[in-house]
């Protein structure tokens, strides 16, 4: 089968060429009516999610954004592709040549797994479990979506504590799956400002935090505005919080993820509270490098997705009196431009916020209440800052400044050496400066 895939389905490309189809990329750019006439020329069925595209007629076939299994099944239908008879040679995701399954590779498979018909095969470089025709992980987040939507003996599903987990399949038919966002620290200031931003355009929203009561306040303001939300409550500075976040998604591919949660904590660091600082560490940092992974295997799987990570402009410059939290903004900052480098050259894109003074309780919980940067009476809208952050995100850029105040600033903290940066926040965050003159 001669097939032509544009730049959103590089990753479904991959999986035609594994089960030796002909398939072709377009190159990025391309125009909508330049991809409908090169496919016509060299006689391909152009694939796309892009509605507008396939409304110019030809052998266009419109995929929604589900995941590569679900698109592998209609592919089926539309082309007659002869798809579970397919076996793959190489590993999607590093191109190694794949061998047999070893028995310790099968005992790590999911329950429900063991019904699909073999041969099993595993990449020796990555560990991924193959089987004919489609990717064992993915297959069995599908089948335990199709459990939870099964009436248990008591007529009731299984549910995750601490959420909200009513399937998506049931508020949604077939021709209205929507891309997801994942918002942390979804249920208040930036990141519930970043919420609003999505649902307005269009995507189902997961908003994760620790405050059950919080995220569902949160969830029916959005819902009033006829958005789809779901929450999910966990401690996301404790790895089993992280992971009960990923197992709440249901095997849902997360088209954007925002790593948002964060706290901080302000005083002299002699004196502040260990306990709360390496709870700092272990939310702004180890959570967050721990969702990512989760996810980003997933988008790089299938080659599509964005990130924005929720830096600070304290990122740009040290920060006395709150040491520890503008080290984990630092960390953030590098940590989002590394990966972007990294995933140049996939269709994932990494974004960096990086806020001033914004109007939050971050001040409050922080301490901040006797600073200057706590009291000050011009703080940043978080919908501003999230406005910003969204359109960045969706034109791709690396970093994104909110505010003409912020982006001066920035800009000078980036010339300015290290002492004169450090001094310049010392003003802000020094306790007692709310009475300084």
């Amino acid at each position: 089968m001669r097939l032509l895939c544009d730049e959103m389905l590089a990753g479904l490309a991959r999986w035609l060429r594994a089960a030796g189809h002909d398939a072709v990329m377009a190159e990025p750019g391309v125009a909508d009516r330049d991809l409908v006439r090169q496919a016509r020329e060299e006689g391909r069925w152009l694939l796309t999610r892009d509605r507008s595209l396939a409304a110019l007629g030809g052998e266009v076939a419109l995929l929604l954004p589900e995941p590569l299994d679900a698109q592998a099944a209609f592919l089926s239908q539309r082309l007659g592709l002869d798809w579970q008879e397919a076996p793959f040679e190489r590993c999607l995701v590093d191109n190694t040549c794949l061998v047999p399954a070893k028995p310790e590779d099968l005992a790590a498979l999911p329950a429900g797994t063991e019904a699909l018909p073999g041969p099993f095969r595993a990449c020796p470089a990555c560990r991924r479990i193959y089987w004919p025709g489609s990717h064992v992980r993915r297959m069995a987040a599908r089948l335990q979506r199709w459990a939870a939507l099964a009436p248990s003996p008591q007529g009731t599903g299984p549910s995750v504590a601490g959420s909200q987990e009513e399937p998506w399949e049931i508020a949604m038919a077939a021709d209205e799956i929507r891309p997801l966002a994942l918002v942390t620290g979804g249920s208040s200031g930036i990141g519930y400002a970043l919420a609003q931003e999505f649902a307005s355009h269009g995507y189902d929203v997961l908003i994760a935090a620790e405050n059950l009561q919080h995220l569902e306040e949160a969830r029916a303001r959005l819902m009033a505005d006829g958005a789809r939300v779901k929450t999910h409550a966990s401690d996301l500075a404790r790895e089993e919080g992280v992971e009960s976040l990923y197992q709440a998604l249901q095997g849902r591919p997360v088209d954007v993820l925002c790593v948002n949660a964060g706290v901080g904590l302000n005083g002299p660091f002699v004196e502040t509270d260990l306990r709360r600082e390496l709870r700092m560490i272990d939310l702004n940092v180890r959570g967050a490098v721990q969702l990512t992974k989760l996810v980003l295997r997933d988008m790089a799987a299938r080659e599509h997705g964005k990130i924005l990570f929720t830096s600070s402009i304290a990122a740009s410059h040290p920060a006395p009196f709150e040491a520890v939290y503008g080290a984990t903004k630092v960390f953030l900052r590098s940590f989002g431009e590394a990966l972007r480098n990294e995933l140049k050259d996939t269709g994932i894109t990494v974004t960096v916020l990086m806020p001033g003074v914004t109007d939050t309780a971050f001040f409050e919980r922080a301490e901040m209440m006797d600073t200057k940067a706590g009291t000050m009476e011009n703080k940043d809208d978080p919908a501003e800052v999230a406005k910003a952050a969204f359109e960045a995100l969706m034109e791709g850029k690396h970093k994104v400044v909110p505010t003409l105040k912020n982006k001066v600033m920035s800009a000078v903290s980036d010339i300015i050496p290290a002492p004169a940066g450090a001094q310049a926040h010392r003003g802000l965050a020094e306790p007692g400066t709310d009475k300084k003159e």
